[in-house]
């Protein structure tokens, strides 16, 4: 279970309380900004709603040197169903949630795995550049 949801924003955390994941599921209604990350956070996520003829003003992001030192993953469930499990540092189970078509998931820490229970679609995104395995230890 959510240990913080707030009208289709749910946040999971370790016992130690280190965020693990954030859950927007489709259903999210907020403001017409919603940024749901702090501004220290290596990837960025949020939402926003916008009416028929509003325009976003065109422009460009400054190239700034950054420093990542732990990966995050941003999931969009496209279509299908499937079910994260996420694990402490320690690889110690903490909540299995179901995620639907439609639901989007940022994961800040710990572990996690997937179990896909209806046929899936899935959007991801990471930092790059990929290390292959080098990028991750897999466990049981």
């Amino acid at each position: 279970m959510s240990d913080d949801t707030a009208g289709g924003l749910e946040k999971y955390h370790d016992p130690a309380g280190q965020l693990l994941a954030m859950v927007v599921r489709r259903d999210f209604r907020g403001g017409k900004y919603n940024f749901f990350t702090p501004d220290d956070f290596p990837l960025q996520m949020g939402t926003s709603f916008y009416m028929s003829g509003e325009r976003i003003t065109p422009h460009i992001h400054i190239p700034q040197p950054r420093q990542v030192d732990l990966v995050n993953e941003y999931v969009y469930v496209k279509s299908g169903r499937l079910e994260l499990t996420l694990y402490t540092k320690e690889r110690v189970s903490v909540t299995t949630i179901t995620l639907e078509t439609g639901d989007s998931l940022l994961l800040t820490g710990g572990g996690h795995g997937f179990k896909v229970l209806e046929e899936c679609q899935l959007i991801e995104v990471k930092q790059g550049p990929y290390l292959g395995m080098d990028d991750k230890v897999k466990f049981e």
